[in-house]
């Protein structure tokens, strides 16, 4: 069985940091590379994580570049040169607010909180 998230967002909240630290901690104590944690909120609207994605990419990874974060570019430039990226954080690099929506059978749209607030209509028929 599979399924598609409906949207994605950027988020910097301090909760889902620490969350994401100890459920990537509890791999191992000294993890490196890339490693992102998925989350979903629980009807009381606590973050639970339902996957870890280590050290490699993964189905957001379109969604990061599009919004900013060319990991690929990244990766190559690393094995290219061995010079790290210049990210102003290397936790959390992406500004918050960024969606990314997806269904199936359409191709992913970039977007923003505020831009769905303002155009209600054009996105209820995404």
């Amino acid at each position: 069985m599979s399924g598609i998230t409906g949207a994605q967002s950027t988020v910097r909240d301090e909760v889902l940091r620490e969350t994401a630290i100890t459920v990537i901690r509890a791999m191992g104590p000294e993890p490196h590379g890339l490693v992102a944690v998925d989350f979903t909120y629980d009807n009381q609207g606590r973050p639970n994580p339902t996957e870890v994605q280590a050290t490699r990419f993964y189905s957001s990874v379109l969604f990061l570049t599009e919004a900013g974060l060319n990991l690929p570019d990244i990766y190559a430039d690393l094995g290219l040169t061995e010079h790290p990226p210049s990210l102003k954080c290397r936790m959390d690099p992406l500004p918050d607010g960024h969606v990314w929506l997806k269904a199936l059978d359409c191709i992913p749209r970039l977007t923003t909180w505020d831009d769905i607030r303002r155009n209600k209509s054009r996105w209820q028929t995404f």
